[in-house]
């Protein structure tokens, strides 16, 4: 389901970017007739070659598959390795939005308390690596591309992290990640404002991108964790 959505996103963000930064050009329209003419010309050769090529072709096809399949080479690669520097400063930028958010210091505390680097990361890391994916078969990497995409990543895990300050609430658990949870430390109305704090403020990250498939597609994120 993560995996899904995390491409369901990028994806929207980079067709997104592009049709923005597409500029019609009035020379392939003025040029469209001679390709025309000259695609005309050249289709009855083409037709000839084809008929040629799709018997060797098949003939190719056939007797290559009928080879024994040799043993299949595994390789194991590690994505934190690949994605070390776009993961490095996810939970610096997310403690920094949740900063420049409230003008109370216990609230930010309280809202940053998971966001100390402990964790694993996984929503970001499975966000990115579609975002590589994607950028690559759509030839795509601009700087305000690759912006938007890492919001995406960072409204992931701000998202997961909400959900778990109001699970500590509700369970009533005593610890997370190796240390006192935050209900530990705080009491239930000041946790339970700083869980809704941390979504809001990843609700305003999406909404500022201004795409509304994408804010309908982290809606259902929101939903499906809570």
């Amino acid at each position: 389901m993560a995996i899904d959505i995390a491409f369901k996103l990028c994806h929207c963000i980079s067709i997104w970017a592009e049709n923005n930064s597409t500029i019609s050009s009035s020379n392939n329209k003025s040029n469209s007739s001679n390709h025309n003419n000259y695609s005309k010309l050249n289709v009855n050769n083409k037709r000839k070659c084809c008929s040629s090529t799709k018997t060797n072709s098949r003939h190719y096809s056939s007797a290559h598959t009928q080879q024994p399949a040799g043993p299949v080479r595994e390789i194991q690669i590690d994505p934190y390795i690949i994605l070390d520097e776009d993961l490095k400063y996810v939970y610096d930028d997310i403690r920094e939005r949740l900063l420049v958010g409230t003008t109370q210091s216990e609230l930010n505390e309280i809202a940053s308390y998971y966001f100390d680097g402990q964790g694993k990361a996984f929503r970001p890391m499975v966000v990115f690596l579609m975002a590589k994916a994607i950028n690559y078969h759509l030839n795509k990497e601009s700087s305000a591309l690759l912006r938007k995409q890492r919001h995406l990543a960072l409204f992931a895990e701000m998202a997961h992290s909400a959900s778990l300050v109001h699970d500590d609430v509700i369970d009533q658990s005593d610890y997370r990640r190796g240390k006192p949870s935050v209900n530990a430390l705080w009491n239930h109305k000041k946790v339970t404002m700083a869980g809704d704090f941390i979504l809001s403020s990843a609700s305003i990250m999406i909404a500022r991108l201004r795409n509304d498939e994408v804010t309908i597609l982290c809606s259902k994120v929101c939903k499906k964790n809570y």
